[in-house]
């Protein structure tokens, strides 16, 4: 399946810079790793009830952090990363300064993306809706050429998403 064209917002990368907030077209991706997680957390706010008994909710940050970690492979491979989620963009541009994340965040507060590609979801308790943990490896043509899902444990996505590249 092709990417298709959905613009979403991009928020940090470049170790969480303020600032460098703009538009994408998610279409445009090539050879990218787009990890799609609920939501990290916030300092100082509390996790949906329920948060802990959903499968596959927790684990945002730690998974976050790995593909930092494994940033400069990913790169040095011609590959590049970026996190996808729902969550506001105010709340990632806090998560990228944060966590010092050298790769952007992506915005896709109406879930457009989600609903075009039927990419799965879920709700909590108070209603809320999140994008489900999974990693697509989009390839130089912009399809979908892997996914990773369910992601388990988040603190090594990163480790699958670089076994699954194309050679």
């Amino acid at each position: 399946m092709r990417l298709p064209s959905v613009s979403v917002v991009v928020t940090g990368g470049f170790g969480g810079e303020a600032g460098l907030t703009g538009v994408l077209d998610v279409g445009t991706l090539r050879r990218s790793i787009v990890f799609v997680y609920p939501a990290t957390g916030t300092p100082g706010k509390l996790p949906a009830d329920g948060w802990d008994s959903i499968a596959g909710a927790r684990g945002c940050t730690p998974e976050s952090l790995c593909f930092k970690s494994a940033y400069d492979d990913i790169v040095g491979r011609g590959w590049s990363v970026y996190g996808l989620s729902g969550q506001k963009a105010d709340e990632q541009q806090e998560a990228s300064r944060r966590l010092e994340l050298p790769y952007p965040l992506l915005s896709d507060e109406n879930f457009t993306l989600v609903e075009k590609m039927n990419l799965p979801d879920f709700h909590t308790e108070e209603g809320g809706r999140y994008m489900a943990r999974h990693t697509l490896i989009i390839d130089d043509d912009g399809v979908v050429a892997a996914v990773n899902y369910p992601v388990f444990p988040t603190d090594k996505a990163a480790e699958y998403a670089l076994a699954a590249l194309p050679s």
